[in-house]
């Protein structure tokens, strides 16, 4: 017996020396318990990652000197509470402790407007273990690789079930906003021309992400908050379709975020959208 309460405790010991800790540190406007966008940034890098295994989250919040006590010991209790609701966001994580410090006097000889905004401030103790690695699937090189092999042009011969994809669409990282508008609007209006010339036509538009872990249905965007950026993508293009003229009714638009990722290409390709033919 002895020796199996021994054993017990020496996985324990090792489990937990196992553990790594990062400190990401989050700075704020006076005032304000906002994200700012570069905080966002931080939390997306590290949060966003299938590499960890998350075990436990302590968020504390600080305020600088300037205002009352009481009421900068509130703010710095919002501050931690809104990293929180959106590291959740992120990850579900529910291992999470929230605390607000107040203020932080000024101290030393250190320029004092330096100093204060240093100090409003949240601190992100994250413990973690590093998840073991593993094979990466063999990519093709570049030159061997037809992006587009599968998928088919305007004009060609269909089925039901017939897949397009939109070349030329790239859209501003975590957003709906073309790259390249003008290259963008130029394809699709090869696609309005061609829906138009073929009325029984109806069809589904799919968006897919790239770069998100398991952990997530899909992938935030930036402007809404919201993690539906693949199905807001194939709401973009679904829109300006009808914008252009063709009937609502022949379309519908989803996102799958990244449940059905190209193995065969570079990762950057799965961020895509695909219009599938479901009548003819």
């Amino acid at each position: 017996m002895r020796s199996y309460f021994v054993s017990a405790a020496l996985f324990f010991i090792a489990a937990v020396s196992a553990q790594q800790q990062k400190e990401i540190l989050l700075y704020f406007d006076s005032g304000s318990y906002s994200l700012a966008p570069n905080g966002v940034a931080l939390l997306d890098t590290f949060f966003v990652n299938d590499s960890i295994t998350v075990h436990s989250i302590a968020i504390k919040g600080f305020c600088d000197d300037i205002g009352a006590e009481n009421d900068n010991q509130a703010l710095s209790v919002k501050r931690a509470q809104s990293t929180a609701a959106y590291i959740r966001s992120l990850s579900d994580k529910d291992n999470i402790s929230i605390s607000g410090k107040g203020e932080i006097q000024l101290a030393g000889d250190r320029e004092a407007n330096i100093q204060r905004q240093q100090n409003r401030k949240v601190s992100v103790l994250v413990s973690y273990t590093p998840n073991p690695k593993t094979e990466t699937p063999t990519v093709k090189k570049p030159a061997d690789v037809d992006l587009f092999e599968g998928y088919k042009m305007p004009g060609e011969n269909l089925a039901k079930g017939d897949k397009f994809i939109l070349r030329q669409l790239v859209f501003i990282a975590s957003t709906t906003v073309f790259e390249n508008a003008e290259a963008c609007e130029a394809e699709l209006e090869k696609y309005v021309q061609y829906f138009k010339a073929n009325p029984e036509m109806k069809f589904e538009i799919h968006g897919h992400v790239c770069c998100i872990s398991k952990s997530f249905r899909d992938a935030r965007n930036i402007y809404t908050g919201k993690n539906n950026l693949s199905e807001d993508r194939a709401k973009r293009i679904y829109d300006y379709f009808i914008e252009k003229g063709i009937d609502k009714s022949r379309m519908l638009y989803k996102g799958f975020g990244r449940q059905f990722p190209r193995t065969d290409v570079a990762e950057k390709f799965n961020k895509r959208v695909e219009i599938v033919i479901t009548q003819l």
